[in-house]
């Protein structure tokens, strides 16, 4: 929610790993309380390492719902660009029959006597 973002502090930590050994670092923290030996929850990856603040859920279906529609965009203007391509080339090839009609006809078409 908007009302519970607050500013990112860099603050000096430490923590324990997965693993178990203990790290020391900066971080930021999003916690009010940033004084020394104050508790702060921070976020880390499978390392131990700090990470990122994952994603709310109303946030993830945001983003999935927008990738979906980008998708959806995507595939449309492919299947449209590939529909105007088969056009393209069937009507190319009708005026080219057309063409081939034409000069089979002869220059003299329509004219009395020429066996047209």
């Amino acid at each position: 929610m908007a009302s519970e973002r607050t500013t990112q502090t860099p603050v000096m930590a430490r923590w324990k790993a997965p693993d178990g050994t203990n790290r020391r670092g900066t971080v930021t923290t999003s916690s009010r309380r940033t004084d020394p030996g104050a508790e702060v929850e921070i976020w880390t990856d499978l390392d131990g390492s700090p990470a990122l603040r994952p994603m709310d859920a109303p946030t993830a279906h945001t983003h999935a719902a927008l990738a979906g529609l980008g998708a959806a965009l995507l595939t449309v203007g492919l299947v449209e660009v590939g529909r105007r391509l088969i056009v393209w080339r069937m009507v190319r090839e009708r005026y080219n029959r057309i063409d081939r009609a034409w000069a089979k006809a002869g220059p003299d078409w329509g004219r009395t006597g020429t066996g047209s």
